[in-house]
């Protein structure tokens, strides 16, 4: 349906002041919005459903409108956006740069959105010169614009300029009090930048005069973050209140956090109803193990394994600088010297979280690797000790700082290093998706907390030993020492994944292609599809030159799903 343009007029004009849902009832009074039709309307529709609770209707409405009139600058400004959505940041790019030439032609302010997001694009590619370049042109053509400025915040936070983002929100705010994308971009640097009552103040005062789901959401989120569970309950449920036309993701995920919220102030059998409603994945598998309440099952939360300052520049990884402050928050971390580029990344680990305290005397930190179990993971947590996790995926690993578990949800509570809040994950599903490396666990404590560690079980310990000192044995080139280790794993766990593994790389040290290929097939025996080990036969195979078995292996990497 064709839609007048001075009803477009009013519609713009609610939207414009962000009162989303006064807009609706206008819109749908014509029409529908999935009926509108021409691009003007197109283009408003799809910006209108997605503060609904529609994003599909959204993308649906802004592709109708891009190839109804494919040389329209708005169109192909949202056709960008949806590019960066559905894809990836160089399709996005690539796009831009096919129509650069289309845009030239249009209005100064619609021409400052596109440099604007010229700008943002660059800034996510890590190309700041590129970006502000770009963001200057935008400003030369519109300097009172405030959505312009909105992009430049998100810039400015890329090259982690923080102050100066908040700075320039502020601008946009003081051209436009209570510009939506302002408001949300300007509560988001005040957290990083631990200003939490001005973030709350700002967002209350948005949901309070705005008809906005996402400032609701955003204030949820916040509230839940600072223990202010009721409130967030009354902020999700004025989310819902503020999305009439709700699509099944949109639901999906307001359930998630309902449940989320619900527990949290104790109503179990209402978080189990709401993530019942989630969808499939982490919330369904916890309204199932809801359903199997236990008196016995514990939450334990080290409390003093905190996130880190944003101006930390560590090389280190951020679970073990966390782990190091914990037991001494006031020391000057170690030095990053230990960190080399040509040393296996546990060893590097190890190595730096072990050092001694700076100014203290020179006993080096208690270390102990082990393979993750629940026991173990919950004995340590209950002595107060936090663990470092280590996720290894295809091309990269990374440490997760356990802070503590929920048995009743059965997750893992893990820190991230600039969150407020506690994220969780199932353990597990973690331990049987990562048993290829274990998965590997690591805690340290200061000399003088070693006590804690006395009379724990932790499984594989002494393997996990055995692997540390060859690496020592091989960075010293001690050759004959390194051998005597593995030999000793060999006789003591001739099939244990661990003694594999320091088979390959005894091989690689010595670069023996065909003992390290011989290990690798004995771990894919155990574990046949191992992205990790199946990469690390790729990699011999191609020293040892037999290509055909090496492209038929990659050609089998290339079409597994992602």
């Amino acid at each position: 349906m064709e839609i007048a343009a001075n009803d477009l007029a009013c519609i713009h004009d609610l939207y414009a002041q962000g009162l989303y849902v006064q807009a609706y009832h206008r819109a749908t009074a014509l029409a529908p919005l999935r009926e509108w039709e021409g691009t003007a309307a197109r283009l408003l529709a799809g910006r209108l459903a997605r503060q609904l609770g529609a994003p599909r209707l959204s993308r649906w409405q802004f592709l109708k409108a891009y190839r109804g009139q494919p040389t329209h600058p708005e169109a192909i400004y949202y056709h960008a956006r949806y590019f960066l959505e559905q894809h990836d940041l160089l399709s996005a790019w690539q796009f831009l740069r096919r129509e650069r030439d289309s845009i030239e032609d249009a209005a100064p302010d619609l021409r400052a959105d596109l440099y604007s997001l010229h700008a943002f694009l660059a800034a996510r590619l890590r190309d700041f010169e590129q970006a502000e370049t770009w963001m200057n042109r935008a400003l030369e053509l519109a300097p009172d614009r405030p959505w312009v400025y909105v992009e430049q915040t998100a810039c400015l936070e890329l090259a982690d300029r923080i102050p100066e983002a908040l700075a320039v929100a502020e601008r946009a705010l003081a051209l436009k009090p209570l510009f939506r994308p302002a408001v949300q971009a300007a509560a988001h640097l005040l957290l990083l930048l631990d200003r939490d009552r001005e973030a709350l103040d700002l967002l209350r005062e948005a949901d309070e005069r705005l008809e906005c789901a996402s400032i609701s959401a955003q204030l949820a989120a916040l509230q839940d973050e600072l223990g202010l569970h009721a409130d967030a309950r009354r902020s999700y449920d004025r989310f819902a209140e503020l999305s009439p036309m709700m699509e099944t993701e949109v639901a999906e995920w307001l359930a998630a956090r309902r449940s989320d919220v619900l527990y949290e102030l104790g109503d179990v059998a209402g978080a189990r109803e709401q993530a019942a409603q989630a969808g499939d994945g982490f919330h369904r598998t916890l309204s199932e193990r809801l359903s199997e309440t236990s008196p016995d099952a514990r939450r334990v939360v080290l409390e003093r394994l905190e996130r880190l300052p944003r101006s930390l520049n560590a090389t280190a990884p951020a679970a073990l600088v966390m782990i190091r402050r914990y037991w001494r928050p006031d020391e000057p971390l170690p030095g990053d010297e230990p960190f080399r580029l040509d040393a296996p990344t546990e060893y590097q680990e190890r190595r730096w979280i072990e050092q001694p305290s700076p100014g203290e005397d020179d006993r080096p930190w208690i270390v102990r690797e082990f393979t993750a179990t629940p026991p173990a993971l919950h004995a340590l947590l209950d002595a107060g000790v936090p663990v470092a996790l280590s996720v290894v995926e295809a091309t990269y690993a990374q440490l997760q700082a356990i802070a503590g578990y929920d048995q009743l949800r059965g997750v893992l509570l893990f820190r991230d290093p600039n969150e407020r809040h506690l994220g969780e994950m199932m353990l597990e599903p973690l331990l049987e998706r990562f048993k290829a490396s274990g998965p590997r666990a690591l805690v340290a404590v200061p000399p003088n907390e070693a006590h804690r560690l006395e009379g724990l079980e932790l499984p594989d310990s002494w393997l996990y030993e055995q692997v540390y000192q060859l690496h020592r044995a091989m960075e010293s080139f001690e050759r004959e020492s390194a051998g005597a280790i593995l030999a000793e794993m060999q006789r003591q766990a001739p099939d244990h994944r661990l003694t594999l593994y320091a088979r390959y790389l005894l091989g690689r040290y010595d670069a023996h292609n065909v003992e390290q290929l011989a290990a690798v097939d004995e771990l894919l025996q155990r574990f046949p599809d191992d992205p990790t080990f199946l990469l690390a036969r790729a990699h011999v195979l191609r020293d040892l030159d037999r290509r055909e078995e090496r492209l038929t292996l990659l050609r089998r990497l290339a079409d597994q799903p992602t």
